[in-house]
């Protein structure tokens, strides 16, 4: 994670400067058997991941592999709190299908909710991937925006960051997906793409209705 203004501050009046100088005070810790340590990044080890540009493993969570799998990913308006657009990817032995679930308006919100909750339960024994938070938090708000019950989904969801935060440490200077997956040389169609700029795509989308943006 990126360090907050604050902590650059405690760094700063301890003399240290750079990512450079921040890799030199990271000291391995000693695990007392027996102990349960809870789960911190450390921004020690991150220096000193970009450093030697390694990846460095202080835990590695076992995530089972199941013959199908889905992979979610939701974008939204925030301030207009509409989900607009859900995607879904299949993958079942060696194929994988994609699934947009896309809103005109937001009266087609429910729409696209529940075509997302009916594609997902006709796998009803598979683990859902998403990255970060946002995914939980947007199903949940659907959730009780039209009162659908979601447990069914939720109890499935897995947040592929949990098992990244404080337990690998990439050479980059965030956990973003976008970083880590440029790092293992994974690019997206445009190199523009993030969260922010998807806001944007969709408000030129909404002012003309060009097929490129969406």
């Amino acid at each position: 994670d990126r360090l907050t203004t604050q902590a650059i501050q405690r760094y700063n009046k301890r003399g240290i400067f750079t990512v450079h100088q921040l890799s030199y005070t990271y000291k391995p810790r000693r695990k007392k058997k027996g102990k349960i340590y809870p789960i911190k990044h450390r921004p020690e080890l991150q220096a000193l991941a970009i450093k030697e540009n390694k990846i460095y493993i202080q835990e590695l969570s076992q995530l089972s592999k199941s013959t199908v799998e889905i992979f979610m990913d939701i974008e939204s308006i925030p301030d207009q709190n509409f989900y607009y657009l859900i995607g879904l990817l299949i993958c079942s032995n060696d194929e994988n299908t994609c699934f947009s679930f896309w809103a005109d308006s937001d009266g087609d919100e429910k729409n696209i909710f529940m075509s997302m909750i009916s594609k997902i339960n006709e796998y009803p024994d598979s683990p859902i991937y998403h990255y970060g938070n946002f995914e939980l938090k947007a199903i949940n708000a659907l959730a009780k925006k039209y009162s659908v019950d979601c447990e069914c989904v939720i109890n499935r969801l897995i947040n592929v960051n949990a098992y990244i935060y404080g337990k690998i440490y990439f050479p980059t200077r965030s956990n973003s997906l976008k970083d880590i997956g440029e790092f293992l040389n994974y690019c997206w169609n445009s190199p523009k793409a993030s969260g922010f700029q998807s806001i944007v795509w969709r408000y030129f989308w909404e002012e003309n209705h060009d097929p490129v943006y969406r």
